[in-house]
């Protein structure tokens, strides 16, 4: 190509106008594209807008709802409550009058328990066998004990204190059965003495093999005088002092130990009369 033919400078089209055609498109394009993701944003916040605004009207209904179905659903659980309560009360109450009802029946059982012949007997016979191996054990005891037959100990005997060491049901059933409301003094010595001679022969029919230590004394003084061998054996039924041989065997007791004789004049009698 020649040099004359190559197009003047002036004569070619302008760049810049393409690239500012282009920029102008590009532009355009982005605006639209900005006024369509303003608009589906403004599009999204509005259905948000509507979304919250339905669901806060349904909370705020089903809120209201609930406030008026409140009200009656206490009402039926207070309901409920009560007449529950009131069974409670009601079966409390039933039960506290039965309990009432058997307590006055035990209560007039108590009451009438020695109301005649046969309960008292029976209650006597509750507290005798209550009392046996008590009893028994004292006159083992008793038995065992020879030196309640000494002289020491005979001089010194006092119902009051033999009863005082024995089995203390029996001896109050005597003295409160035999307590007279006439006398308040004080219980004399005869009638301590017949309550001594009661539990005397209560034990005395307990065991066979008892000797009481204050009838065998009271035989010893009816022999001194009547001098019959008889009279022993018969009083040992009577009394359980004991027969003829035991009260031979304590006679030699009390002669194992000499006494000595008193200082100043001494007289020696015999009596030719004595019954034997």
């Amino acid at each position: 190509m020649s040099q004359s033919s190559r197009p003047k400078a002036y004569e070619l089209p302008c760049i810049f106008s393409r690239l500012r055609l282009s920029n102008t498109s590009s532009s355009s394009h982005i605006n639209k594209k900005s006024r369509f993701d303003n608009n589906s944003n403004n599009d999204f916040i509005s259905d948000s807008l509507s979304n919250s605004s339905s669901r806060i009207h349904s909370e705020s209904h089903l809120r209201i709802e609930l406030k008026r179905t409140e009200g009656p659903l206490r009402s039926q659980e207070n309901s409920e409550g009560v007449e529950n309560f009131a069974n409670i009360i009601t079966e409390l109450l039933d039960l506290y009058q039965k309990q009432c009802k058997a307590n006055e029946e035990l209560v007039e059982q108590w009451n009438s328990r020695h109301s005649d012949w046969d309960k008292r007997i029976q209650e006597v016979i509750n507290i005798a066998q209550l009392e046996r191996e008590y009893l028994y054990e004292d006159i083992e005891f008793l038995i065992k004990n020879s030196n309640r037959f000494s002289l020491e100990n005979l001089l010194t005997y006092t119902p009051q204190t033999w009863l005082s060491k024995r089995n203390l049901v029996i001896v109050k059933f005597i003295d409160t059965l035999t307590y007279n409301n006439f006398n308040l003094d004080s219980l004399s010595i005869e009638k301590l003495f017949k309550q001594a001679m009661a539990v005397d022969l209560i034990y005395g029919s307990r065991h066979g093999k008892y000797v009481s230590e204050i009838n065998l004394v009271a035989s010893a003084i009816k022999y001194s005088i009547a001098r019959s061998k008889t009279i022993i054996n018969v009083d040992n039924y009577i009394t359980c002092s004991g027969g003829y041989s035991r009260f031979q065997s304590w006679l030699n007791e009390l002669s194992e130990k000499e006494e000595p004789l008193s200082e100043g004049f001494l007289f020696i009698a015999f009596d030719n009369k004595q019954k034997g």
